[in-house]
């Protein structure tokens, strides 16, 4: 039997799936970028991982992020090299995602 799919239960599954390697899931956000008219890069996506994983399971997908014009950052909507987040890779993050989304798609 699959689980009600609220953001209260994608966070406490990413905490169980995450545990020793990320304290706060709600202070990790995926960020996605494009570059603009003049050539600047500029945050086009920013999600917390709860949220991006509930966003992607309502569509009825397994979480998987990751790609050159994406990135793990301490704040949302940052692309300064100084809130990259070090502590997860988008391979544990997807990880992640491949044992959350049974929980809640069955």
């Amino acid at each position: 039997m699959t689980q009600a799919l609220t953001l209260d239960a994608v966070r406490d599954a990413l905490k169980e799936q995450l545990a020793g390697t990320v304290d706060n899931v709600d202070g990790v956000y995926i960020t996605g970028s494009v570059i603009n008219d003049q050539g600047i890069a500029v945050a086009s996506y920013s999600e917390s991982l709860p949220w991006a994983f509930l966003k992607a399971m309502q569509d009825n997908e397994v979480p998987q992020f990751g790609g050159d014009h994406m990135n793990i950052y301490s704040v949302a909507y940052s692309l300064d090299t100084a809130h990259l987040y070090s502590g997860v890779s988008f391979a544990q993050i997807n990880a992640a995602g491949q044992a959350v989304a049974p929980l809640f798609l069955g």
